[in-house]
């Protein structure tokens, strides 16, 4: 009894020292750090979460979690700590994570969104690709230039109605951004808790693998740093 009462307060320990200063001690977004941080902190107890390989309205696998955990996230005060906590000890996190929301006793996740094969390239895959982002209206939020300045933007709100700033596309220093396949994943599961929506049932696979080489030949060449830091932007495959 011992050992498993230990085995439960190391990570325990680890949340408390290392994530309840933004996330709070009970998981709710409230930490003393929290609410000077643009954007807030995860409420970890409405078991939204909007980094998924599943679908919308989903819960995440718990390697969706752990990649988060692992990596970060840029433009965010949520730093990586895959070099700075040992593998178990971030695994252990994960079901801290999940201990939050009460989804998580009553729900499994579901299997993994299917991404389809890459469509064949073509000289118009492009223009085909800016044809369906006019259409589906993403300019309303991520703006003409796909850089996060769109006319709504001083009117959206995340489900708990604070302000939320739409990706800038153009930028590939976000955890979905650095690969084709994470693209196409925002795109099929949307992103819970924010205005971005599914569009697996709006578009087909081929025009969705167009936007996102339309996408891509507008990401702006990083600097030195960023080239040192950033993954190449490959397919890679399902998860």
């Amino acid at each position: 009894m011992l050992a498993a009462a230990t085995a439960l307060a190391e990570p325990r320990r680890d949340y408390l020292s290392y994530c309840a200063p933004c996330h709070g001690a009970r998981g709710d977004g409230r930490g003393p750090a929290g609410r000077l941080l643009a954007p807030l902190p995860r409420d970890f107890t409405r078991g939204a979460f909007k980094f998924r390989s599943t679908p919308s309205g989903s819960l995440p696998k718990d390697e969706d979690i752990l990649r988060v955990i692992d990596e970060g996230l840029r433009g965010t005060a949520m730093v990586g700590w895959r070099t700075r906590l040992p593998a178990p000890r971030r695994r252990a996190l994960v079901e801290v994570v999940k201990g939050f929301s009460p989804r998580f006793a009553r729900e499994r996740a579901p299997a993994p969104i299917a991404i389809p094969r890459p469509s064949p390239i073509d000289a118009r895959a492009a223009s085909r690709g800016h044809a369906v982002y006019r259409r589906m209206q993403c300019a309303e939020c991520h703006g003409d230039g796909a850089r996060g300045d769109g006319p709504s933007v001083p009117t959206l709100v995340d489900d708990l109605a604070d302000p939320i700033v739409p990706s800038d596309l153009t930028r590939r220093d976000d955890i979905r951004r650095r690969s084709q396949y994470g693209m196409m994943l925002v795109m099929l599961s949307g992103m819970d808790g924010t205005p971005m929506p599914s569009y697996a049932d709006s578009i087909s696979p081929s025009e969705s693998w167009d936007l996102v080489r339309w996408l891509v030949g507008l990401q702006r060449s990083p600097g030195w740093l960023q080239r040192f830091l950033d993954p190449p932007l490959v397919w890679r495959g399902g998860p």
